[in-house]
């Protein structure tokens, strides 16, 4: 049982994490598109949602952690290479994610245009997010 509560832990941090990335990337067009009213309004609610989809992601190691443990453990002889695959995946997400917070405390400090390295960091995060799952059927599915 701790296991597939450990899994669906991980299945909804993977859920949250990518829909507040989505969000969180149609916020900050709507927010650059629009008024500076509007922007003024819309922009701290993606700074927030790239906040929880941070937290998701840290979520998703330490669950994937404790799932590599419990069934597994900690054995990396027997995964094989789409598990290394994905976990290769997840390490772009990871540092996508990472330049993506480093961008944003840069902008908190003043540097406007730390602004524009968001984007590009949010282009390579949501297509290996994707990958990382499409690799981890392929690795856990038992076929």
């Amino acid at each position: 049982m701790l296991v597939k509560l450990v899994l669906i832990i991980h299945f909804l941090a993977f859920s949250a994490g990518i829909g507040l990335a989505i969000a969180g990337t149609i916020l900050r067009k709507v927010a650059g598109s629009g008024s500076p009213e509007n922007a003024a309004i819309l922009m701290p609610l993606g700074g927030r949602f790239g906040r929880v989809s941070r937290g998701c992601v840290v979520l998703l190691w330490l669950s994937g952690l404790a799932l590599l443990g419990l069934v597994h453990g900690f054995d990396l002889s027997g995964l094989g290479l789409w598990f290394w695959l994905k976990m290769l995946a997840v390490l772009v997400l990871t540092g996508a994610v990472t330049m993506i917070f480093l961008a944003e405390r840069k902008i908190a400090a003043g540097d406007a245009s730390a602004r524009a390295m968001i984007p590009r960091y949010a282009r390579i995060a949501g297509p290996a997010a994707m990958v990382a799952v499409v690799l981890a059927i392929l690795a856990f599915s038992g076929d």
